[in-house]
């Protein structure tokens, strides 16, 4: 019992899930970086590149042979700075989606931007001639709960739904204007929420769903953490790390 207060409190009764993936990202980030070569804080510093491959970055095009990684890719980021900004939007429109949809379909709407945002944008990169891009980062599924709160909203044709898409397509271009970020994802992540959000904000009798949301909602977690670990035995990053020290990049 005093385990499971302990663990309650740690992740919070009132939205766990928002705190185990902020947790999930945080801790890939910390054995991604300590010990391997200087700290990464800003934008422009990166970790390693073996490093974020070890622990689910998406490659391309490499990637589409090892396809768990449009879902690890989520929780790799680049710096401090890149990690601290997605979990500070994490911690603050997670908590309020999933006090509004529950844990279970909180975690559909978010998993499911994140992998869509990353399928969108694996194939944009590829298209244009973007090889060897290393894509990594939750912004994509975090513009997927502005979406699903969008959509929601238009499903239940509330009066500001069109100006909080607006206010989100803006804020995609002004942060693609400042920041060097994955825009692709970000809008891919974001029209994805939209269209599960409307489907929630259309859904009749939603308490029979409940319990079946509940079970992919486990599943999704527990592919979350797999991905995670099938990319730390791909061999991927075991190449990029040969490589690098072939090349002296320590």
């Amino acid at each position: 019992m005093a385990a499971t207060d302990l663990v309650a409190t740690g992740l919070g009764k009132e939205f766990p899930v928002t705190q185990l993936l902020i947790g999930l990202s945080t801790l890939i980030f910390m054995v991604s970086v300590l010990g391997k070569g200087p700290f990464p804080i800003w934008f422009g510093d990166g970790v390693r590149t073996s490093e974020a491959l070890r622990w689910g970055a998406l490659v391309v095009p490499g990637s589409s042979s090892e396809p768990w990684r449009y879902l690890s890719a989520v929780f790799v980021h680049s710096s401090a700075l890149h990690l601290l900004m997605n979990m500070l939007a994490l911690l603050s429109l997670g908590r309020a989606a999933e006090g509004e949809l529950g844990s279970a379909r909180f975690t559909v709407g978010f998993v499911g931007s994140g992998v869509i945002g990353y399928l969108i944008s694996h194939g944009w990169y590829s298209f244009w001639g973007g090889r060897g891009a290393l894509l990594v980062g939750a912004s994509g599924a975090i513009f997927g709960l502005l979406g699903v709160e969008v959509g929601m909203l238009l499903a239940r044709r509330a009066w500001e739904a069109r100006a909080r898409l607006w206010r989100a397509l803006i804020l995609v271009a002004v942060i693609g204007l400042l920041i060097p970020v994955n825009n692709s994802a970000h809008l891919g992540g974001l029209f994805a929420g939209l269209a599960i959000g409307y489907g929630f904000g259309r859904e009749r009798g939603a308490s029979r769903r409940n319990r079946a949301f509940a079970w992919a909602a486990g599943l999704l977690l527990a592919a979350c953490a797999a991905s995670v670990l099938l990319s730390t035995r791909s061999p991927l990053w075991r190449a990029a790390r040969e490589y690098e020290i072939a090349t002296g990049r320590e």
